[in-house]
């Protein structure tokens, strides 16, 4: 079970998306981020305020952010619990492991709060948890289309980047870029 599990692992890992697998998860990312983004702002809970500050910080925190969140939850909460396409999983068990790691990947947002950061109180919005919710089967449905675990993290670090660096996401989750008084 654990090897068969690594071997999946692997393969997410070592597995890229053909073109038409590309235009495929290029067409559910705008199917989500389109109506999220609106979604966002008619509420609120997105605004648009682009993130000022020390060029270093800037550059940087791309970078760490593809880390975690993106890479590290889609690996947990994908590659490591649903199973690859290839394996012969059944349908159902499939299913119950999607829905469940999702359910997981949701509920750990406001946990994350209340345990790390209670001064995050945007991880526990109602509707910052139904964009999670999107975005945790967005990922899902993109995994199992294409057997990567690539398309769920550049669509999961994407929106990360876009929320941080321009609608408000620094703010809410208490990244500060410093700024120089020279």
């Amino acid at each position: 079970m654990v090897g068969r599990r690594l071997e999946s692992i692997e393969t997410a890992l070592q597995t890229f998306p053909d073109r038409q697998g590309w235009r495929k998860v290029v067409g559910l990312y705008l199917l989500f981020a389109v109506p999220a983004l609106a979604i966002g702002l008619a509420t609120g809970l997105i605004v648009f305020e682009p993130l000022h500050g020390d060029a270093w910080v800037l550059l940087t925190l791309p970078f760490a952010l593809l880390l975690k969140p993106a890479f590290v939850e889609e690996f947990v909460f994908r590659a490591a619990v649903v199973p690859h396409p290839a394996e012969a999983s059944p349908p159902r068990k499939t299913w119950v492991l999607a829905i469940a790691s999702l359910a997981v990947f949701v509920a750990m947002h406001p946990l994350n709060a209340l345990i790390l950061n209670p001064n995050r109180t945007v991880f526990f919005a109602p509707v910052f948890l139904t964009i999670v919710l999107a975005l945790g089967a967005l990922c899902t449905a993109a995994y199992r289309m294409t057997g990567s675990l690539w398309p769920p993290v550049l669509m999961h670090w994407t929106t990360v980047v876009a929320w941080v660096y321009l609608f408000g996401g620094a703010g809410q989750l208490g990244i500060v870029a410093r700024v120089n008084h020279s």
